[in-house]
């Protein structure tokens, strides 16, 4: 790419962890940018041990190649990369995630100068089918559902950390990634500073490709009892958030429906973990807002949420009124 002196100067964090298989992708496909940017790469390499190092070596001073003594997760390396950055903007890339030719300067001209806004673009996620991987539909639009992000957000729609450019300005603002948190630490990232009014402006050219493997899983998704804790912690910091800034009343609803559908999926595997969260969701839920089946709701409206379920528990596990199994169904 020929440089101006107007160009934009891109900083690209790229936080790697045995990603040898597909690090080259990446790379090649930010490195290929064109337009009004200037791109710097920025790559935090977590302490691998399948050889992506030395293949991230080959690229020599096309790279800012920074080696981390030990595995720290995803969080410290994302804000290691961005500490050592220059770049006006930043965007934070997967190691197996991958953008179209053009997406940077999309982003940035989306922004149009504005430091108080971060940019998002299309997207869609890559599936493995045979031996090749392919594009598919991210099934979620660009646009919130409802036209309020944080609503949109805590309803299961988002937008992948691929697909979003951050001023320097901003990110600094927000006080960067959360290194406490090991999962579902884009989504209060995000959340946290729509809460503080920060803006989405929309790309209407570029793409990124989000990949997601075989098993459901991304680089963030895992069914270890340290990252469901940490899912939960992220909910209880963007209620925090919430009531900081007065919007308690506003996301009272999709707040607990989040705790409430985190219960019964991503934490079902840990009753503890699965109970507290159901005690959040009748903190914040009006008992009539629980849908579902007939039984469930009826059960939930007389007992709460937290209650009903350590019945049915206790039911089940004495093995009675089996036909009756329906009750703990999840609601749409």
């Amino acid at each position: 790419m020929t440089k101006s002196t107007k160009a934009s100067r891109v900083s690209v964090i790229v936080p790697n962890y045995n990603k040898a298989a597909y690090i080259r992708e990446t790379l090649d496909s930010v490195l290929s940018q064109e337009g009004v940017v200037d791109v710097e790469v920025v790559v935090v390499d977590d302490a691998s041990t399948d050889g992506s190092h030395e293949i991230l070596a080959e690229y020599g001073d096309r790279i800012r190649l920074h080696r981390l003594p030990g595995n720290s997760g995803a969080a410290h390396a994302r804000n290691t990369g961005a500490a050592l950055s220059i770049g006006d903007y930043l965007m934070f890339l997967d190691a197996d995630d991958v953008l179209a030719p053009g997406t940077l300067t999309a982003m940035v001209e989306a922004l149009d100068g504005r430091a108080d806004q971060f940019a998002a673009c299309p997207w869609q996620r890559l599936r493995l089918e045979g031996d090749a991987w392919v594009v598919y539909s991210p099934e979620r639009p660009l646009q919130p559902p409802g036209g309020d992000a944080i609503a949109a957000w805590l309803g299961r729609w988002y937008i992948p950390t691929c697909s979003i450019l951050w001023p320097r300005e901003l990110f600094e603002k927000s006080g960067g990634w959360d290194e406490d948190l090991t999962a579902a630490d884009d989504e209060e990232l995000m959340i946290r500073m729509l809460l503080r009014g920060t803006e989405i402006a929309h790309a209407t050219a570029g793409e990124a490709y989000y990949r997601v493997f075989a098993a459901g899983g991304t680089l963030s998704t895992t069914g270890s009892q340290p990252l469901a804790a940490s899912r939960l912690r992220g909910l209880h910091k963007i209620e925090r958030e919430a009531v900081a800034r007065g919007l308690l009343s506003r996301y009272r609803r999709p707040l607990g429906m989040a705790y409430y559908r985190l219960a019964r999926s991503y934490l079902a595997p840990f009753p503890e973990l699965s109970l507290a969260s159901l005690r959040d969701a009748d903190r914040l839920l009006k008992r009539a807002w629980v849908s579902g089946p007939l039984l469930h709701r009826v059960a939930a409206l007389v007992l709460g949420l937290e209650r009903k379920e350590r019945i049915t528990r206790w039911v089940a596990r004495r093995g009675w009124v089996q036909r009756h199994r329906s009750i703990t169904n999840i609601p749409a």
